[in-house]
C-alpha cells in the first residue's frame, strides 16, 4: 500500500508532498474528463466542469494544511496555463480566475471549520491559528464578479459570513439564493435547512463546530424525517430539547470533551448515515 497516496482525481495519484507535475497531470486529466463527460451525458461545458470542480473541492476539503495549500496553488497556476490553449484568452481568464479564487477561500473555509471543531473558536486565545475570513470573502467576492449565479459561490459566501463573522442575517439570502438555483444540491439545500432550523442540534453542533457539519445535518434529517413520525421519536426531542442545551454549553470551550464527544457519537452518526440512506432520506 501506497502510504503516501493521497487519493485519485480522474485517473491520476496524488501524493504527499504534493508536486507540480502530478498536478499538472491532474488537470489535463480534468480537461479530458470534462470534454468526455460533456460529450457522453449532453451537458454544456459548464455543466461538465461544475461537476468536475465539485469532485476537486471534495478531495481538497479532505487534505491537511500543507499538502491542502500546495494543491490548491499549484491547481490554480495549472488551471490558467492549460487555460491558454483550449477556450478564448477573455473566457479562460475569467472561468480560471473565479475558480481560482474559490478554491482559496474554500481552503480558508476549511480551516475556520476546523478550528471551530477543535477550538470551539476562530480566536488565537483560544489556541487556535485563526482563518483569515476577510480574505476569504474577497476571495469568492471576486469569484462572484465573474460569475453571479453561481450557487456554489453563493453558498461559500453565506457560510463563510455566517460561521466566521457569526451574521446569520447577512448570510440568509446568499444561500436561499443558492438553493434557489441549485434545488438539487443535497449540501446546500441541508445548509439552507440548517439557517432555518429554529432547534439545533445543540451538542452535535458544540462537538463539531458547526451547524452545517455532516455530522449534524446527519442528526437533523434524522429527526425531521424519522424521529418527529414517531411518539418515542417526539418524547426524545422534547427531552432533549431540555438538557442539551446546556451541555452544549458545557463543553464549547473545552476541546477534550468535544472530542470524546465527537468519538462517542461516531457510532450513532455511521447508524444514523446507514439508515438515512435505506429510506433514501
Amino acid at each position: 500500500m501506497d502510504k503516501n497516496k493521497l487519493g485519485e482525481l480522474f485517473g491520476v495519484v496524488i501524493h504527499s508532498p504534493v508536486t507540480r507535475s502530478e498536478v499538472r497531470s491532474l488537470v489535463k486529466a480534468k480537461q479530458d474528463f470534462v470534454n468526455k463527460k460533456a460529450t457522453d451525458e449532453d451537458l454544456t461545458y459548464h455543466q461538465a466542469s461544475l461537476d468536475a470542480g465539485d469532485i476537486v473541492e471534495s478531495f481538497i476539503n479532505s487534505l491537511g494544511e500543507d499538502d491542502g495549500k500546495a494543491f490548491v496553488n499549484y491547481y490554480s497556476d495549472e488551471v490558467v496555463a492549460i487555460g491558454n490553449s483550449t477556450q478564448s484568452i477573455d473566457e479562460v481568464a475569467n472561468k480560471s480566475e473565479a475558480e481560482v479564487y474559490h478554491l482559496q477561500a474554500q481552503f480558508i473555509f476549511n480551516e475556520l471549520s476546523a478550528n471551530l471543531k477543535v477550538y470551539g473558536s476562530n480566536s488565537a486565545l483560544t489556541g487556535a491559528n485563526p482563518a483569515d475570513v476577510n480574505l476569504a470573502i474577497e476571495y469568492i467576492d471576486r469569484s462572484l464578479e465573474i460569475e453571479p449565479n453561481n450557487p456554489t459561490f453563493l453558498n461559500l459566501k453565506g457560510l463563510l459570513i455566517w460561521n466566521g463573522l457569526g451574521d446569520k442575517a447577512r448570510a440568509k439570502p446568499l444561500i436561499e439564493k443558492a438553493a434557489e438555483l441549485a434545488p438539487r444540491d443535497i449540501t446546500i439545500q441541508h445548509n439552507l435547512k440548517s439557517l432555518q432550523d429554529p432547534n439545533g442540534c445543540f451538542i452535535a453542533t458544540a462537538a463539531f463546530g458547526t451547524p452545517v457539519a455532516y455530522e449534524v445535518n446527519e442528526l437533523r434529517l434524522f429527526r425531521d424525517k424519522w424521529l418527529v413520525y414517531n411518539k418515542v421519536g417526539r418524547l426524545f426531542i422534547k427531552i432533549y430539547y431540555k438538557v442539551s442545551p446546556r451541555i452544549a454549553n458545557f463543553i464549547q470551550d473545552k476541546p477534550f470533551l468535544k472530542k470524546v464527544i465527537r468519538v462517542g457519537l461516531k457510532p450513532l452518526i455511521q447508524w444514523v448515515d446507514k439508515f438515512n440512506k435505506t429510506k433514501n432520506y
